[in-house]
C-alpha cells in the first residue's frame, strides 16, 4: 500500500491481505490480516523467519536468493563456470509435447491459413496455442495465461503476445469453428486409421435443431391452439354481450316518455272598466 504525504513524499507499507466476497455487492473486497509496517523500516530477517516457520508447517522449503548461505549451497551443489547464476527455471517438456500434437493434427497450419485469408495477424495462432496448452497444464483465465503462466514455460514464439491478442484470437476461432473442427476430425481419423460409426460430443455449450417436429410437440401445439381458439370465442361472446347491453340501454332511453314540464300560469288581475259595471247591471235587471 502507498500513501502520499503533504510534502509530496510517498510511503509504502507491506500488508498481508485476503480477498473476500462482499455479501451484498458480491464483489471481492480485500481484508487486511496483518500489517507489517513501512517498507523502509521493515526487518527483512524477521519476515524470512516467518516464511520459514509457515513453510515448515506446510512441509515446504524456502529459498532466499539474497542469503549468503543459499549462495554457498547453490555453488556447492551445482557450480557454474564464470560466476554464472541461475536467473529462473521454466517448463519445457510438457509444452513441447503439446506443440507436437498441435502440429500433428493440423491445427497450426489450419489456423495460420485462416488468419492469412482473414488478413489478421499470424500471432493469433500462437495465442490460441498458448491458451490450449495452459488448459492442459494449469488452467487459468486469458489474463492469467498472458500475465503469469507464459513466464513459467519456455515458449519464445509467444513472447510478442499481447492481452488483446487472446480475445481477438477467440473471435477468429468462433467465426471459423466449423473449418477447424473438420480439420481436427479428418487428421485424427487418418492418424489412428479409424472407422467412424458413432461420434460422442459434448453438448454443454452446444444447441441443435431438426427440420420436423416431434409428435408430442405437435400434440402440445394443437392443444395450445385449441385453447387459444376457446379463449378467442369467449372474448367474442363477452364483447357481443356488452354491445347488446349497450344497445338496449340506448333504446330504453329513446322510448322512455318525457316527464311533462310544469308550466306556471300567471293570472294578471284585470282592472275593472266602466262598461263592465254597466254590463253587470243589465244582466241583473234582465233576471
Amino acid at each position: 500500500m502507498k500513501r502520499k504525504n503533504k510534502d509530496g513524499s510517498v510511503v509504502e507499507y507491506f500488508q498481508l491481505a485476503h480477498n473476500e466476497r462482499h455479501p451484498v455487492t458480491r464483489k471481492p473486497v480485500a481484508k487486511i490480516i496483518h500489517n507489517f509496517g513501512r517498507t523502509d523500516q521493515l526487518d527483512r530477517e524477521q519476515l524470512v523467519r516467518l516464511c520459514r516457520s509457515i513453510a515448515r508447517v506446510c512441509n515446504l522449503t524456502v529459498v532466499d536468493p539474497y542469503s549468503q548461505e543459499q549462495d554457498q549451497l547453490t555453488a556447492a551443489a551445482a557450480p557454474l563456470p564464470g560466476g554464472l547464476k541461475i536467473d529462473r527455471t521454466v517448463t519445457l517438456g510438457t509444452v513441447l509435447a503439446i506443440e507436437g500434437l498441435w502440429e500433428k493434427v493440423g491445427l497450426k497450419k489450419t489456423l495460420v491459413d485462416i488468419a492469412k485469408t482473414a488478413r489478421t495477424p499470424a500471432v493469433y495462432e500462437r495465442a490460441l496455442f498458448a491458451m490450449t496448452a495452459n488448459r492442459l497444464c494449469d488452467p487459468d483465465s486469458k489474463l492469467g495465461v498472458w500475465d503469469r503462466w507464459l513466464e513459467t514455460v519456455y515458449l519464445p514464439s509467444c513472447d510478442q503476445l499481447k492481452l488483446r491478442h487472446m480475445y481477438e484470437a477467440m473471435d477468429l476461432l468462433y467465426q471459423h469453428a466449423a473449418e477447424v473442427e473438420k480439420t481436427v476430425f479428418f487428421h485424427t481419423a487418418n492418424l489412428f486409421n479409424l472407422e467412424v460409426d458413432l461420434i460422442f460430443y459434448d453438448t454443454t455449450t452446444a444447441s441443435f435443431s431438426v427440420d420436423e417436429q416431434d409428435e408430442q410437440d405437435e400434440d402440445k401445439m394443437d392443444q395450445e391452439h385449441l385453447k387459444e381458439e376457446d379463449n378467442t370465442r369467449k372474448d367474442d361472446r363477452q364483447q357481443d354481450t356488452q354491445e347488446d347491453d349497450t344497445k338496449k340501454k340506448v333504446e330504453n332511453k329513446n322510448t322512455k316518455k318525457k316527464r311533462p314540464s310544469s308550466i306556471m300560469k300567471i293570472h294578471h288581475k284585470k282592472t275593472p272598466q266602466p262598461h263592465d259595471y254597466l254590463l253587470t247591471r243589465r244582466i241583473i235587471h234582465s233576471k
